[in-house]
């Protein structure tokens, strides 16, 4: 399941914020996060990192290449708009009580 945030900034850029959850075979929960931008007067939305980012391709450890690109998130959106959006999808999830 994925859930879609848009986010306006006051210098007029806005910040498209995907987050996706799927259970691994091992039954772990895991986060996919996603963060697209553009600039003022522009349509096309952006990843914040760039396939053809060199510095990416030459980090040969998985764990490196996740810290890399969680900074790169970072600068376009906060770690508290991150997980507001992994609760907000997590709320989703919850199966509803007999009451509801």
């Amino acid at each position: 399941m994925k859930i879609e945030k848009i986010l306006k900034r006051e210098e007029g850029k806005t910040v498209k914020l995907e987050v996706d959850i799927y259970i691994s075979l091992s039954w772990k929960v895991i986060y996919s996060v996603e963060v697209f931008f553009h600039e003022k007067r522009k349509r096309i939305f952006h990843n914040a990192l760039a396939m053809n980012d060199r510095q990416y391709q030459d980090i040969r450890s998985n764990k490196d290449r996740e810290v890399y690109k969680l900074n790169k998130q970072l600068e376009h959106v906060t770690a508290e708009e991150i997980m507001a959006a992994k609760l907000e999808l997590w709320e989703k999830l919850k199966p509803l009580t007999k009451d509801e």
